[in-house]
């Protein structure tokens, strides 16, 4: 941001932006990191799916590579209102076996928020042990911010009740090294 602004191309509106961000993020940390735990131990070896809007799909896909990557565990991202084109017919049956997350915020689309709804009943139907995350926030950048940070506590913490390093990734060093070596 402080590039694009060096260069013309947005005002210095964004600091204070990050400064309303950094300042939810420090009130609802307290409140972030234990029920951030909890959802953890629900996905715990289990593969698992996160619903977003579509306005809010960015976080759902960095969610999902955040799990990749920190926690090792396979998850699949969708939005609304794709989901509801073909992927809820799948919702039937005993989907038990299949967590998933709803990230929500006030600033969804306002035919989502019934998809939402809907879909939600759908799950619980099947079975589904439903997550909702209720993004915090006076605007759509603190929301994103919010949803984010929420969701790589997450992260973090099926990493641990998994038993793995977050840090660890000596299969994409290895990726690295096997594709340098051949010319």
């Amino acid at each position: 941001m402080h590039v694009l602004h060096t260069f013309g191309v947005i005002s210095d509106s964004y600091v204070n932006k990050i400064k309303g961000a950094a300042s939810v993020l420090s009130a609802e940390q307290p409140a972030i990191t234990p029920a951030a735990e909890l959802i953890a131990k629900k996905l715990k070896d289990k593969v698992f799916t996160i619903f977003a809007d579509n306005g809010f799909y960015s976080v759902a896909i960095r969610a999902k590579q955040q799990f990749n990557e920190n926690s090792k565990s396979l998850c699949w991202p969708n939005f609304f209102p794709e989901m509801n084109h073909n992927e809820l017919v799948a919702w039937r049956g005993d989907r038990s076996n299949v967590p998933a997350i709803f990230v929500r915020s006030s600033f969804d689309n306002e035919r989502n928020k019934l998809r939402f709804d809907f879909s939600k009943e759908v799950l619980l139907q099947a079975g589904c042990d439903l997550s909702e995350i209720n993004a915090v926030g006076a605007n759509k950048f603190e929301h994103y911010f919010y949803l984010t940070h929420y969701l790589d506590w997450i992260s973090y913490y099926l990493a641990i009740e998994q038993g793995h390093d977050p840090m660890e990734i000596d299969v994409l060093i290895r990726l690295k090294k096997h594709l340098s070596s051949i010319s």
